[in-house]
């Protein structure tokens, strides 16, 4: 015990400073992990939002092939809401309307479409807009100008 004596009043004498460096040391370490959880909610929104943006074209698609098109507006104007550039918005949006022969509406979306998405006209865009201006081109023709 002879051995210890001398280590242990050591401790004594310097309890005070050994008490500052443990709570400076807890302190640092609640920070940390404080800053951890912030960092860890902000990465599961951010995730959640990468999971929506992903499945709205997912979710767009089964609404389309289910032929309910009244909730595929619904969905692609809440899309169009927040993300105001997003091609597939406008890609389902005109398609809807393109199945419920609103020749107008589907001719307006495409033509937003085949502005924000230059590499989607001759595919996805010129055919639709072609078979919408005939189908216009008499009773509306004001809407078929090029």
């Amino acid at each position: 015990m002879n051995d210890m004596q001398p280590l242990l009043e050591a401790l004594l004498r310097n309890t005070s400073q050994i008490k500052w460096i443990l709570a400076t040391i807890l302190m640092f370490l609640m920070l940390a992990a404080t800053g951890l959880t912030a960092l860890i909610i902000k990465l599961n929104k951010m995730s959640d939002e990468l999971g929506k943006k992903h499945n709205f074209s997912d979710v767009a698609r089964d609404l389309l092939d289910k032929d309910d098109l009244e909730q595929v507006i619904k969905l692609a104007l809440e899309r169009l809401s927040k993300y105001p550039k997003d091609r597939h918005a406008y890609w389902f949006l005109a398609q809807a309307y393109y199945r419920q022969a609103d020749w107008v509406k589907s001719l307006q979306q495409f033509k937003l479409l085949y502005e924000i998405a230059p590499d989607w006209r001759g595919e996805y865009v010129d055919p639709y807009m072609e078979d919408l201006k005939e189908r216009l081109s008499n009773s509306k023709p004001e809407l078929v100008k090029d």
